[in-house]
């Protein structure tokens, strides 16, 4: 009598079961693409934001070490290298290798040092590469000196 009842019981809860209908299904698959649709462009931005914070420190640190330069001898380096080891910490030299530095319109007054990405997840669009310019001195003012980066 036991399992007679326990089988009739068993025969009545599997009548009942019920799964998820279509339209379920499809209503948690639209709000999944919408949630997913709202977070993934905030998600890439704050990675373009990370690695243009990147850009910008390193530039800052390579910028102290050129101001720190030029009180030492009177003049801003024109080579990337007499700032590495006594004026940049090897750290930002050798421990920043998704930017390339590079000094351009050096004069003894003032030079602009920009710095560029490397490889392509350091792109804006996949094809220019972002690039962060410091001025210094009488570069400061220049028309070449963007307000932040290329984004």
């Amino acid at each position: 009598m036991n399992s007679t009842l326990r089988a009739k019981l068993m025969a009545r809860l599997m009548k009942n079961a019920k799964g998820f209908t279509l339209i379920e299904l499809l209503v948690v698959i639209v709000i999944v693409g919408v949630l997913s649709a709202v977070a993934v462009p905030t998600f890439l931005n704050q990675v373009r934001r990370s690695r243009v914070a990147e850009a910008q420190s390193t530039l800052s640190a390579f910028g102290t070490g050129q101001e720190v330069y030029r009180f030492d001898n009177g003049v801003y380096t024109g080579d990337i290298t007499d700032l590495e080891g006594d004026y940049v910490d090897n750290t930002w030299a050798d421990g920043a290798p998704n930017y390339g530095i590079a000094l351009t319109n050096n004069s003894a007054d003032g030079v602009l040092m920009t710095a560029t990405g490397v490889g392509p997840a350091y792109t804006t669009d996949g094809t220019v590469a972002l690039s962060c310019i410091l001025g210094l001195g009488d570069q400061s003012g220049s028309s070449n000196v963007r307000d932040g980066c290329n984004l």
